[in-house]
């Protein structure tokens, strides 16, 4: 999808944009869903068993929300149980899914670049209208397979054109099969300031809706969502 396609909303205003999302409304961070599966990767690092409709139709084991993403390099997947987020209860995460959505806030006109530099096993990244409830792995924007910072794939990178002070919907999918796992997710706007790092810290762009309602409704989890 060319970017300048990906539609995204924002409030009309005189004014110029704020630099930060309007959060009044306790609307801040992302809403996500963990899932249960059984897809085994057979065919590392490709994951081509994953089936990306599975979560469009299932029930998630758990939901939640969180203003960061991501898990450490170097957690251990087999012991202790951990929390991904602050209101996770404690749990394993082999043949487990994680599924983010949101509406990234854009503080500057310009070009966003998003990476994944670190996935085990597979994270796939939507932006605009599909990732409201139409999103496949056919239609992703990214699509990062098994990757560390040290390699040996080669970093994906997505760029997306957008309007400061708009709302761009967001979704973010990580699967883990058998064994090790991580993933981190980096988002920068143009003029450098990161967006969402993975470092642990907090976004402060990310919200689950826009306190003006200008954003359109995600479907509950289980139903597209």
């Amino acid at each position: 999808m060319h970017p300048s396609s990906v539609q995204s909303s924002a409030s009309p205003s005189s004014s110029a944009p704020a630099p930060t999302p309007d959060v009044s409304c306790n609307n801040r961070g992302l809403e996500y869903a963990i899932y249960d599966h059984s897809f085994f990767n057979s065919d590392f690092p490709a994951f081509s068993s994953l089936d990306v409709n599975y979560f469009h139709v299932t029930q998630p084991a758990f939901t939640g929300t969180t203003e960061r993403i991501g898990i450490p390099p170097g957690t251990n997947p087999y012991f202790p149980p951990f929390s991904i987020y602050d209101d996770t209860p404690a749990r394993l995460y082999m043949f487990t899914a994680v599924n983010h959505r949101a509406f990234l806030y854009a503080p500057v006109t310009g070009t966003y670049t998003i990476t994944v530099p670190d996935s085990d096993e597979i994270t796939l990244v939507w932006l605009g209208d599909k990732a409201i409830s139409t999103w496949t792995r056919a239609n992703a924007d990214l699509e990062q397979d098994y990757n560390t910072v040290d390699g040996p794939e080669e970093t994906t990178v997505f760029r997306i054109q957008l309007q400061a002070g708009t709302y761009t919907p967001f979704r973010l999918l990580w699967a883990n099969a058998q064994g090790e796992l991580s993933f981190i997710a980096r988002v920068q706007a143009p003029d450098g300031r990161i967006i969402e790092d993975g470092d642990g810290s907090d976004s402060d762009y990310f919200v689950r809706f826009a306190c003006d309602m200008s954003t359109p409704e995600y479907p509950p989890f289980g139903q597209n969502g």
